[in-house]
Parts: C-alpha cells; sequence; structure tokens
C-alpha cells in the first residue's frame, strides 16, 4: 500500500504542466544536523554544511570522511559520503552525494505499459564545494559555493539539473564562545531534462544564527535557529540544540514549526571517540513523521589529523608545564631578594594564566617589596647627593677648584636635578681657563720681559701714560686676560687720556682680536671685550657684532 502511494505521487511529480522537481532534496541529511531541526544557516566545524550552507565548509580544519544511512519514510532508504580536504589556511575543498532508493514499484495504475508491471525508480546528487575564510583571531568571514547535479528517475522519464549553493557565515570569536550568523541561497540552477513542462527548481533561502560555548573540552553547549524561506511553500523556523560532555558524549534535541507534520519535535546524539591522529564519529537523528512513518538517520564520520581534544589536553599540559617553569624560577629569584627579576617570569605566567592565585601573589610581594627597596634607596640617595653637593661647595669656597670638581660631578652623574651643580662647574672650569691664559711659565724666555713690563706699568702709569700703555700692551701679547694689566689699564682710561691716544690703543687691540680670529677665538674674545669695557666708544657696534660671533659657548671668559 506504501508503495502504491509512493507511486502516485510520483506520477503527480513528473507528469503535470508545471512540474516541482528534486523535491528529495529537502530531506533531511546527515546525522548532527537532522537531530536539531535541520539547523544549518549558521553551523560551522560540521562537514554536513556540503548539503546546506556551502560557508560551513570553510571553518573545518581537519580532513574527513563521512558517510551516512538514513530511512527517510514510507520504505525508502537515502544514502549521503562526503569528503573534505583543506587546501590550504584560507581554501577549503568539499565533495559529496546522496542517493535517494524506492525500490521497484508495481505498476498497478497503466502508464506507459501494462497493469501490474514493476517501475524502477531512484534520484541522485552529486556536489563539490569551496570554502574560503578571511579574518582575525576575533572575527572570520566564512564564504562557500556548492555546484550540484541532481537526477530523478520513474521508468522511463528522468530529470536532471546543474544547481548551485551560495553560503556565507560571520564568526565573532570570544574568550569561550562564539556568536555566528549565516545566510544562504540555495538550488537557484539550470534544467537539463528537455522535457516540455516547465520545470520550478525547489530555490531556498536560509538565515540564521547559532551560539556556541567550550569550556575547554569538559562542556561544549551549541544553541542554532533557522528561518527558512522556499518559494511557492511555507516558511519554517527552526531550533537546534546540543549539550555536548568531555568532547566525547553528544545530546541533541530540535524543533520545527511551520511545517505540516504532526510532531514537529527532533532529537538525536552522538558518539566521539578522540584518538591520538584521527577522530570517529557516530551520530544518529531521529524525526518522527506521524502517518509516513519516521525518519531515522545514522551516519559515521572519520575525522584525520590531530584530534581538538588532543590538541587542547597537549596545549594544556605545555601551558602547565611553562606555568610550573615560570612559578619555579620566579621562587628562586624572590628567596634572593631578587624581586625586580621575578616579575618578568610571573608575568609570564600571567600571560598564560591570568587568574593564577600563586603569580598574583608572588606579584603583590615583589611590588611591595621593590617599593620599600625604593623608598630606602631613594632615602640614601638624597642623603648621598646632598653631601656630594655640600661637599663640592665647601672645597669651592677654599677656592680648592680640582676637590670641588670632582664632587660635583660625582652629584651630576647620580642625581636628576644638575642645575646648580653644573653652574658651580662652568665657574670653576672658567677660573682654571682664565688662570691657565695668565699663567707664564718661568722656562718662557719672555717671562722677564713680562715681570719687567709689568713693574714699570705699577711704577709709572701715573706719571707717565704713554710708557704704561706699551707695558700692558706687551703683556696683552702673552694674554688679555692678565688681571693685572687689565686692572691699570682701566685706571689709565678713567684719567684724562687723549682722543688721540684712546683711538690709537683701540686700534692696537682691535687689530689683535682680529689678528687671532682665525687662530684662536678666545684670545679675539678677551681683546674684544677688553675694547668694550674700557673703550666703549671704539667702533662699538662692530664691537658688540664681533663678540657675539666669537663668545664661547661652554663657558664665560672674561673679565668685566
Amino acid at each position: 500500500m506504501k508503495k502504491i502511494f509512493i507511486f502516485i505521487v510520483l506520477i503527480n511529480t513528473l507528469i503535470p504542466a508545471v512540474m516541482n522537481s528534486f523535491d528529495f532534496l529537502n530531506i533531511g541529511t546527515g546525522g548532527e544536523s537532522t537531530a536539531m531541526g535541520k539547523t544549518s544557516a549558521a553551523a560551522i566545524n560540521n562537514i554536513e554544511g556540503l548539503f546546506y550552507n556551502p560557508a560551513t565548509i570553510a571553518s573545518i580544519e581537519n580532513s574527513m570522511i563521512i558517510s551516512g544511512s538514513i530511512n527517510p519514510y514510507m520504505g525508502m532508504s537515502l544514502w549521503n559520503g562526503a569528503f573534505f580536504k583543506k587546501l590550504s589556511d584560507k581554501l577549503k575543498l568539499a565533495l559529496g552525494g546522496t542517493g535517494l532508493s524506492y525500490g521497484d514499484i508495481i505498476g498497478d495504475v497503466s502508464y506507459n505499459g501494462d497493469p501490474g508491471r514493476l517501475l524502477s525508480t531512484g534520484d541522485f546528487l552529486l556536489n563539490a564545494s569551496l570554502g574560503f575564510s578571511i579574518g582575525s583571531e576575533y572575527v572570520h568571514l566564512y564564504l562557500g559555493a556548492t555546484g550540484k547535479y541532481a537526477r530523478e528517475s520513474l521508468d522511463g522519464l528522468n530529470l536532471s539539473g546543474l544547481l548551485f549553493d551560495f553560503g556565507s557565515i560571520l564568526s565573532f570569536n570570544m574568550a569561550l564562545s562564539k556568536l555566528t550568523f549565516g545566510l544562504a541561497y540555495k538550488n537557484p540552477g539550470i534544467d537539463l531534462s528537455g522535457v516540455k513542462q516547465d520545470i520550478v527548481l525547489p530555490q531556498i533561502f536560509l538565515i540564521g544564527t547559532g551560539f556556541y560555548v567550550n569550556t575547554g573540552g569538559a562542556f561544549s553547549f551549541k544553541l542554532l535557529f533557522d528561518y527558512k524561506l522556499m518559494i511557492n511553500e511555507e516558511s519554517e523556523i527552526r531550533t537546534g540544540l546540543e549539550f555536548g560532555i568531555i568532547n566525547t558524549l553528544f545530546l541533541r534535541a530540535g524543533y520545527i514549526s511551520g511545517k505540516n507534520e504532526v510532531n514537529n519535535i527532533t532529537f538525536g546524539g552522538g558518539i566521539k571517540l578522540n584518538m591520538r591522529n584521527m577522530n570517529i564519529k557516530l551520530d544518529y537523528s531521529f524525526l518522527p513523521m506521524s502517518d509516513l512513518g519516521n525518519q531515522q538517520n545514522i551516519q559515521i564520520s572519520l575525522i584525520f589529523g590531530k584530534s581538538s581534544s588532543y590538541k587542547k589536553r597537549a596545549e594544556l599540559n605545555k601551558k602547565k608545564k611553562l606555568i610550573t617553569k615560570y612559578l619555579s624560577q620566579a621562587t628562586s629569584f624572590i628567596e634572593n631578594n631578587d624581586y625586580n627579576s621575578a616579575l618578568l617570569p610571573l608575568m609570564k605566567v600571567i600571560k598564560l594564566d591570568v587568574s593564577n592565585s600563586i603569580a598574583l601573589s608572588n606579584i603583590d610581594t615583589s611590588t611591595m617589596a621593590l617599593f620599600k627597596e625604593k623608598k630606602k634607596n631613594a632615602k640614601e640617595t638624597a642623603k648621598t647627593l646632598r653631601g656630594l653637593f655640600k661637599q663640592g661647595f665647601n672645597y669651592f669656597k677654599q677656592k680648592r677648584y680640582e676637590d670641588s670638581l670632582k664632587s660635583f660631578n660625582a652629584y651630576i652623574m647620580k642625581s636628576e636635578f644638575k642645575d646648580n651643580a653644573e653652574y658651580f662647574i662652568k665657574i670653576i672650569k672658567a677660573k682654571k681657563r682664565i688662570k691657565a691664559y695668565g699663567q707664564i711659565s718661568t722656562d718662557n724666555e719672555r717671562y722677564q720681559e713680562f715681570v719687567t713690563d709689568r713693574d714699570i706699568l705699577i711704577n709709572v702709569y701715573k706719571n707717565n701714560y704713554i710708557k704704561g700703555l706699551k707695558a700692558i700692551l706687551k703683556i696683552f701679547e702673552i694674554s688679555p686676560f692678565e688681571r693685572t694689566a687689565i686692572k691699570y689699564l682701566k685706571i689709565i682710561m678713567n684719567g684724562n687720556v687723549s682722543e688721540k691716544i684712546y683711538n690709537k690703543l683701540g686700534d692696537k687691540l682691535f687689530k689683535k682680536g682680529t689678528f687671532f680670529l682665525s687662530s684662536n677665538l678666545d684670545f679675539s674674545y678677551g681683546y674684544f671685550r677688553i675694547i668694550k669695557n674700557l673703550l666703549p666708544n671704539y667702533k662699538s657696534d662692530e664691537i658688540k657684532s664681533l663678540i657675539n660671533k666669537v663668545s664661547p659657548t661652554d663657558y664665560p671668559i672674561y673679565i668685566d
């Protein structure tokens, strides 16, 4: 009786003026998706997406093979199989097929033959999918496309077509969870049958969202929602739920709203054997179909490569070993009071395990110890710096300039506040420079002349300015910084010096200053400063410009 019913359905499908073809594509395929109410639009890491949303293919990492056997209803049998291969980090490939067998049907209705003749029937589908992924650690976009060849047959009448599926899934990745949004457009295509009737392909729009939680292998949770819109058919809202225990046992249930069936509840489960380099997964789903019977799917999957649980265990063990190593290093440093060195391995532990209580406690201990040590060192440093500055200042007052310079230089090496010490160092260097220019060696042949000229200067400047000036100029030839000569030149210039002598003296000093511009800027500076201070009316603008040009930048070496 059931086969007669199927025969009538097939006749009505294959011979009217407008035919709804390839309805077998709407039969739920796969042991996992069917158990979850056929939810698939936003599903990830599931090869069954080959038959639903091809974007799912782009989210898979391990190569796998699946094979399933389905008893849809009313004595039919359906098989499915698929193969997945990762071509690159971004590009994935899946090949698959589905076949539906009704068995031979007794020709109780006259159609293309004598009554009672057996009619052969059957459908099959071959498909190939490509998936592509782009994104970052936190956001991924998966894209996919499937090309399908579908064929239906009843006795000598055949329908065939080339169909396509297109899909996309957007995944937001969080620490222990994922939120996905999916969109798929299924079964637009080309009729290859060549029959006179118009063929209506079962075009479908799928929109869905999914929420995934994984606590690291002990527990997992999956919740999926789909909205299915099929042209010229009633729309459906689908809900699917899965609980996973230690990545081995899975319990699933679903609900389909909008279907014509009386019982819209689906359920099933799965067992996964996690081995080192391969996983074996067995899935089962059950879909009650009221008077049509019950749809039962059984599917086995072989997943190659190291299993996700094995990888997680390996990563977890590696992380534990690193944490133990870093904590041991930190403990050793803390025992030796090297708190600064202890912080580096402790921070590495926190990077691996942000809530590690031992590391957090040791960080607090090390930080407090460093704070106290820094505070103590700051007091000792301040005391040392005060002592160095005071010592340098006392040496300065005692005119022990070498010792003062050493103290102030030591102060600068240790202190952030260098201005006061640098001020005294500049003064000491200036004094040393001036002293060096004004000091005449006893080995110098002109030393006696220098002494003689200075004596003449001291003895005669009051009565004979001309001789005094000559003696001063001879001294300046040795050094324009000699204090005695400058002192008496100042006294002479405060007297009644004629304009002729004033200008002549200025010419001689100016000539000396310009002469040393190419060889000794310090001497030039000394001569020009004498003119500026003691002969203020002699070429004042030009002298001012020259002083700015040759003025030393490191410290002052002039006598006002």
